[in-house]
């Protein structure tokens, strides 16, 4: 990889058969995926070439282009169970369509062991024909996996994540010349802070009683993942639903 490929990524997609299926062409060093290059028959995805090491937060960012259409372009995250390919003009999303992955598709919908639910408004988006961007931040500390849109952070997606089994980044598509570009991706070690937070969290039922806590606004906000870290310059991920733990 180039030089400015090695300082924006932590990591890019896998190469390898296990990471990309015949019906997923990678391109400009392993950052973009181009699915089912003429006519789909189904859902395939990509994923990293090594699992998000444990302990660490996470970040990355794909760009889908339009025109959007089709059951799923998603991103998230998924176990090595995970089905990396459908057959037989099966179109199921591949990412959420069991207990092995965790993800958001383009139409701001989230789907995990084969349950959809509304998450994010990309109505406006999908109209302007604009590009769309998809962060993923997950905290492989405490299984909590996190979304945004376009720079809008729409919070907490999904707790409850397996940190103690091997969890990848992930992308799928059902739409034939289709893409999913990766911009960037990072990996942390978990602050001290960080990790103050997560045992904080693992006591508490729910996110009114971190509201309730006699502390200053920034340090529930904290509490509240609505900054990933004090003391770092990363992304806002703000908490916009309900239950956490």
């Amino acid at each position: 990889m180039g030089d400015n490929v090695e300082e924006s990524f932590a990591w890019v997609w896998g190469s390898e058969a296990a990471d990309a299926p015949g019906s997923v062409e990678l391109r400009d060093n392993f950052t973009s995926a181009l699915f089912h290059n003429g006519i789909s028959v189904g859902c395939a995805a990509v994923r990293g070439p090594r699992p998000l090491a444990r302990n660490m937060e996470h970040f990355f960012e794909v760009e889908m282009r339009p025109p959007f259409h089709g059951k799923a372009r998603m991103v998230g995250v998924g176990t090595k169970f995970a089905l990396m390919e459908t057959i037989g003009y099966n179109f199921q999303p591949l990412i959420g369509r069991d207990s092995n992955s965790w993800g958001v598709n383009y139409d701001g919908t989230i789907r995990h062991n084969g349950v959809e639910e509304d998450y994010a408004d990309t109505g406006d988006i999908l109209e302007s024909h604009d590009p769309l961007t998809v962060g993923v931040l997950y905290d492989a500390h405490l299984g909590i996996l996190s979304f945004q849109v376009n720079g809008k952070q729409y919070g907490v997606a999904f707790t409850g994540v397996p940190v103690l089994i091997d969890i990848y980044p992930m992308a799928c598509s059902t739409s034939g010349n289709s893409s999913i570009k990766l911009v960037r991706s990072w990996s942390e070690v978990a602050s001290l802070s960080c990790i103050c937070r997560a045992v904080i969290r693992t006591q508490l039922k729910d996110i009114s009683q971190v509201n309730r806590l006699p502390l200053p606004n920034d340090l529930k906000a904290f509490l509240r993942y609505e900054v990933m870290d004090q003391s770092r310059n990363k992304p806002l991920m703000v908490t916009g639903r309900e239950t956490l733990v």
